[in-house]
């Protein structure tokens, strides 16, 4: 009994999930849409009016915005990302060549988190009420309010520009100590 309820549970999360991501993508999709011509800044300052309209007719962007959609959206579901405009690859090879250090990131940024926080949390839990418990929060509230974009260029300074303490290469892959 319990097994068929969570597989109706189950079966219902991905139902809504499908229509989240849905979602998700019109709103993306919209976004870009609202953020200009894309011709125009793909193409040469000086370019004519034909030039221009030649290009919109070669990608598409003379479609109606619910054609554009469609088409991106079998695109997707197909994996077909299109051609990047600036590499002039595909899109999905430029994902697979950058997904293994995109995992390595996202995890290891995960784990670091586990091993501060779990020790963090259990000292927190243990000086409830402290000074200790008072600071830590006050760091912790400063850490998330602070922006992302920033934080990350300042710390990767000493970890991967010409400091004596250069541990982690942070814009290259490969050898452990880059030249």
């Amino acid at each position: 009994m319990v097994k068929v309820i969570m597989g109706i549970y189950i079966i219902k999360r991905l139902f809504h999930s499908f229509f989240v991501l849905l979602g998700i993508t019109l709103l993306v999709f919209f976004l870009l849409y609202l953020s200009g011509d894309p011709v125009r800044l793909l193409m040469p300052f000086d370019a004519t009016v034909e030039q221009l309209e030649a290009a919109r007719e070669e990608l598409g962007f003379n479609d109606p915005f619910h054609i554009q959609y469609l088409r991106f959206l079998s695109r997707v579901v197909r994996l077909d990302f299109g051609m990047s405009l600036r590499r002039h690859m595909p899109a999905i090879d430029l994902v697979k060549e950058h997904f293994p250090n995109t995992l390595l990131l996202a995890s290891s940024g995960f784990l670091l988190a586990i091993v501060i926080a779990i020790p963090a949390g259990i000292l927190l839990a243990i000086k409830r009420n402290s000074v200790f418990d008072f600071v830590i929060s006050v760091l912790v509230l400063i850490g998330q309010a602070l922006p992302q974009v920033p934080v990350p260029r300042k710390v990767r300074i000493p970890i991967d520009s010409g400091h004596p303490f250069r541990l982690i290469p942070a814009t290259h892959s490969g050898a452990f100590r880059h030249t």
